[in-house]
């Protein structure tokens, strides 16, 4: 059932909790309906209890199916494929962190192939039909796979129109983030995957993060900030968790990334949840709600206050993959490449 309920708003399995007036909406709730969900500290609870903790949004793929923004309608669905401020709402584009190998570095043999990935966007008519998402057995399947032939010369036109150039990118992938108009971002709480991975191979680059909600952080300067919960950079044996921000006595104030940890990655085709508790005082990040580690002090700093919001992509080959003979996607490559996305929810603070 690929991309189910994106024409016609099907029920979501959508609950809402607005801080400070308890439970608000919960069960079937139209797209754009939901209300904003304030930076309340989670220690509190719900409506400023102190009782257990209260799930303040979820949204499960076997239930909903993938609703997406439309052209037609920017605020139907909970989630776009691409960013709302600046990219063209029917178009794809080159990723971001998956860009292509120059054609000096193909030609040379730096790299083995173009590499990169194009971040296909279902509503774009000129992809043919071409997706990279599905819902299948209960979950969204995110994929990326070897470019298509038929769509190389409309890739091209796109990446030329946005001002890239060549080579095409040699896989095509989707990243998905939440419509603003259902889920405005939020600062504190418990973030929780839960996701599985069936298979693996080089080059894999699939990743589950946070992103500065767009427009929220403006006024604070923090418009970049970032955090990376998981990401196989390229081999299946480990995945990274990152923050990005501006560290204290950076001259610049420019975010750059810092490594957290790695812990070992399970391509076992079950669902394993991935979760970040983010408190004022705290961030701590989670597998299968079994501590892995913290983010530093001053990272915990800097990120107050800040509005985020969830991603989660699959993409093949970041340059320095493609340079790398360890790391570089090949032949061997799975096409597809599969993560498969059951459920994603956000408590007020740690459920467990």
């Amino acid at each position: 059932m690929s991309l189910a309920g994106r024409t016609s708003m099907r029920r979501w399995s959508l609950l809402l909790i607005a801080f400070g007036v308890g439970p608000f909406l919960a069960g079937s709730v139209p797209a754009g309906a939901g209300p904003a969900v304030p930076n309340a500290d989670p220690r509190k609870g719900a409506a400023g209890q102190t009782g257990g903790p209260q799930l303040v949004w979820q949204y499960d793929f076997g239930v909903s199916g993938l609703t997406l923004r439309s052209r037609s309608n920017p605020t139907e669905g909970a989630w776009m494929p691409n960013d709302e401020t600046w990219q063209n709402a029917t178009q794809g584009y080159e990723d971001f962190a998956a860009r292509t190998c120059t054609v000096e570095d193909v030609a040379s043999g730096v790299c083995n192939m173009a590499g990169g990935t194009f971040d296909i966007n279902p509503d774009d008519p000129a992809m043919k039909g071409v997706s990279p998402f599905a819902v299948e057995n209960g979950a969204l399947t995110i994929s990326s796979f070897r470019t298509p032939a038929s769509l190389v010369s409309a890739i091209m036109a796109e990446i030329a129109e946005q001002g890239g150039k060549g080579p095409a990118p040699s896989f095509v992938g989707g990243r998905l983030t939440t419509n603003p108009n259902s889920f405005p971002g939020f600062t504190y709480g418990y973030f929780e995957f839960s996701v599985a991975f069936p298979n693996a191979g080089p080059g894999m680059f699939p990743a589950l993060w946070f992103y500065a909600t767009p427009g929220a952080n403006t006024k604070s300067g923090k418009g970049r900030a970032e955090i990376d919960l998981l990401e196989f950079l390229g081999a299946s044996d480990r995945f990274e968790t990152t923050v990005v921000y501006a560290k204290p006595g950076d001259a610049h104030g420019e975010p750059a990334g810092v490594k957290v940890g790695h812990w070992p990655g399970f391509i076992d085709g079950k669902f394993h949840s991935y979760g970040m508790d983010w408190t004022a005082d705290h961030i701590d990040f989670y597998f299968d709600r079994r501590l892995m580690y913290s983010a530093p002090a001053s990272a915990v700093a800097w990120f107050r206050g800040v509005s985020l919001s969830p991603v989660m992509d699959y993409v093949i080959d970041a340059p320095w993959m493609t340079s790398n003979v360890n790391l570089q996607a090949n032949a061997s490559t799975p096409d597809p490449l599969k993560m498969a996305v059951k459920t994603v929810r956000l408590y007020d603070r740690k459920p467990f």
